[in-house]
């Protein structure tokens, strides 16, 4: 909030009244935040290209030159810390790989294919792809759909992408036995879908910072998920909030503004997709 405050006197010179005025600066700040990010990125996408091609060319050297080991230079001796060795190599090439493309993903961002789509059935796929992981840590994933929202105007294939990079940040918050919620609805002149974890939480300090590329709490982290779900949600015309409690679980929420005004409660599924 911005505060500013005007005395007024009256005719002796003596305080008569005083007049705060307060103004809410979020979306300014918001929008100051957009600027900041889109700054960055088109600075990154000027290097992208360059850069990606100088440290490919090399790495797919390296990755090839370990399959062939693998395949026509085995040793007699010590032949399975050999091997172990060599799929390492390769598999860690394919890992700074996999990075350059998210990178390239991120920095040059792909022309949006809009269709009309339901939110709900892209969360629904979402869903199914993690639904063998989360059963592997008993986690049960829990939906509750509005199913009467209407379609929105959205590319369904990075859309998707977001969501389950949600979810597998959520997933991956959850140690054993957790729980995470899928829900949709609308509220007055938005859809809403949220993403509710029972996860470890992110600590005060760093809920500012968890949508700067490369920034991450994991050793095993990209730092790169969120980012990217930060931009297809912007780039949709969306907006992203977080709430997080340390030991207890955090709640991502997207946002997406239609033309309609606020339909009937949320009606949640009776019977909720469950894996355990």
């Amino acid at each position: 909030l911005n505060v500013t405050t005007n005395v007024i006197k009256d005719a002796s010179g003596a305080i008569d009244s005083v007049v705060a005025v307060l103004k809410d600066l979020t979306e300014k700040k918001a929008l100051e935040e957009s600027l900041r990010r889109q700054e960055k990125l088109s600075a990154m996408g000027e290097l992208a290209s360059g850069v990606a091609h100088e440290i490919r060319n090399p790495l797919n050297s390296i990755s090839m030159i370990a399959q062939r080991f693998q395949r026509e230079f085995a040793p007699r001796e010590r032949q399975e810390e050999f091997q172990d060795l060599t799929r390492a190599i390769v598999a860690e090439s394919r890992r700074v790989n996999e990075i350059i493309h998210r990178f390239l993903a991120y920095a040059r961002p792909a022309q949006l294919q809009r269709q009309p789509v339901q939110l709900n059935q892209i969360a629904r796929e979402a869903l199914t792809l993690v639904e063998s992981e989360a059963a592997q840590k008993g986690i049960l994933l829990k939906r509750e759909f509005n199913e009467n929202l209407p379609t929105l105007l959205l590319d369904p294939a990075q859309m998707k992408q977001a969501i389950l990079n949600l979810l597998q940040n959520s997933l991956q918050a959850i140690e054993r036995d957790g729980e995470i919620v899928v829900r949709t609805a609308r509220r007055e002149n938005s859809i809403l879908l949220q993403i509710q974890d029972t996860g470890t939480g992110i600590a005060k300090e760093h809920l500012s910072k968890i949508f700067d590329l490369y920034f991450t709490t994991r050793e095993s982290g990209t730092g790169m998920g969120l980012p990217i779900v930060h931009q297809v949600v912007t780039q949709h015309g969306g907006r992203i909030e977080v709430e997080s409690e340390p030991g207890k679980g955090t709640t991502f929420t997207l946002k997406f503004e239609t033309a309609g005004k606020e339909d009937a409660p949320t009606r949640i599924d009776p019977e909720p997709r469950e894996t355990k």
